[in-house]
């Protein structure tokens, strides 16, 4: 069983600032409530996200002060999205894959920020049983609205 969490947000920025925003990934303590700290753990002699990239993400749920640790690869870092996987223990008992779409609005002026999670394996309905699905689709939003603000104040 899959289950998905999607949100948006309107940016009053074009893709590529969205983008380049958001593939800042050192930065994203200074900025972003959910990933507090963001590293690529492979070619780090390369800056750019490539796919195969291991990932350490720290994260802390809306409402909680506890910080995760997911330890994710990328599959797909491109201008249209960045996505990566997530494998606790093997596939079967769960994953979840992140992404992060742009669309561009307005010729190119704005930006439509589609912020996405897939939970599969066995464990994916526990994980919604729980309310982590919920905690995490509030954490999107919490995400969402400080990339938002963050961009926004630089233009």
């Amino acid at each position: 069983m899959t289950t998905k969490l999607e949100t948006s947000i309107e940016i009053n920025a074009p893709v590529f600032k969205v983008r380049n925003f958001i593939l800042n990934y050192s930065n994203h303590c200074n900025w972003n409530p959910f990933f507090v700290s963001f590293e690529k753990l492979t070619n780090k002699n390369r800056k750019e996200l490539a796919i195969g990239d291991q990932l350490k993400i720290e994260v802390v749920y809306h409402g909680t002060s506890k910080v995760m640790t997911i330890y994710p690869t990328v599959i797909v870092n491109n201008f249209e999205q960045l996505k990566w996987k997530g494998i606790l223990g093997f596939e079967w008992l769960f994953y979840g894959v992140h992404t992060l779409k742009y669309e561009s609005l307005e010729h190119g002026t704005r930006t439509r920020l589609i912020h996405t999670e897939e939970f599969g394996g066995c464990l994916a309905t526990l994980f919604t049983w729980l309310g982590i699905t919920e905690k995490t689709e509030l954490s999107f939003n919490d995400m969402n609205e400080a990339l938002k603000d963050e961009i926004e104040s630089l233009e």
